[in-house]
């Protein structure tokens, strides 16, 4: 009898050290599949910081692109106000030969006045938006209605819904 019991013991003891062996062979499999997923993960973890750093590159190139088409379009602007004042004089002395000279002073002195008046008056009541910049806009817009608010509720996606 304890030769059978133990007999039926050490058969117990058997199929729980093949239960174990296929226990750990399944963690085994699991730790493989894990350390997979991770190299997985830290591959494009790599990638992404290659990619960002190539777009703090492209944002460099853009922001030197956009300083220079900012003096292209300051240097056209300028041609074009040469231009204008070209043509002005040619009409300015286009009235003086057919109206005679009085006419053409008082049109530039009408004019000088003009410019002075618009000069002084934005100098006097320099408006709030110059002086503070974008800080003003961050008190005058209510909360829930700046681009950013806005942008969210139009696109939420993962980036946005996680912030809100």
């Amino acid at each position: 009898v304890i030769a059978a019991q133990r007999s039926s013991e050490i058969a117990q003891i058997a199929s729980s050290v093949v239960e174990l062996n296929r226990i750990f062979k399944d963690l085994a499999s699991l730790v493989i599949d894990q350390g997979t997923v991770l190299d997985r993960i830290d591959f494009n973890t790599e990638k992404i910081y290659q990619r960002s750093d190539e777009a703090k590159g492209q944002l460099h190139q853009a922001v030197k692109r956009k300083k220079e088409s900012d003096s292209r379009a300051w240097k056209c602007l300028l041609v074009w106000g040469t231009a204008d004042l070209i043509l002005l004089i040619v009409l300015l002395i286009k009235y003086q030969l057919k109206y005679g000279l009085k006419n053409v002073a008082m049109f530039l002195v009408a004019i000088a006045v003009m410019l002075t008046v618009c000069y002084f008056a934005l100098k006097q009541y320099k408006p709030k938006v110059i002086s503070e910049g974008p800080a003003y806009f961050e008190k005058v817009i209510p909360e829930g209605w700046r681009p950013e608010d806005l942008w969210k509720k139009l696109r939420p996606g993962p980036v946005n819904s996680a912030k809100m």
